[in-house]
């Protein structure tokens, strides 16, 4: 009985986490309820020829890629430009 090991305690950040979930979850569960909203699907999705033609190597994504890239920077530059 000398050579007993103390039981190991769960460190304090674990209870960080777990009160992290529960509130996550507390939060959001009221969403289960929510009737589902179609402001932009079909133009992002159902309409969309790039994903109505599956991935394939052929998809031209990287051109929306880019495009994105290019309207992410604009509003960067907007952000930048107020600042000063």
């Amino acid at each position: 009985m000398a050579n007993a090991r103390p039981k190991p305690q769960p460190s304090p950040e674990i209870w960080i986490y777990v009160v992290l979930v529960i509130l996550t979850l507390a939060v959001y569960a009221p969403v289960r309820t929510f009737e589902f909203i179609n402001f932009d699907d079909p133009f992002y999705v159902s309409r969309n020829v790039h994903v109505g033609g599956g991935i394939t190597w052929e998809s031209d994504a990287r051109e929306e890629y880019r495009e994105l890239l290019t309207k992410a920077e604009s509003f960067r530059k907007v952000l930048v430009e107020t600042e000063e």
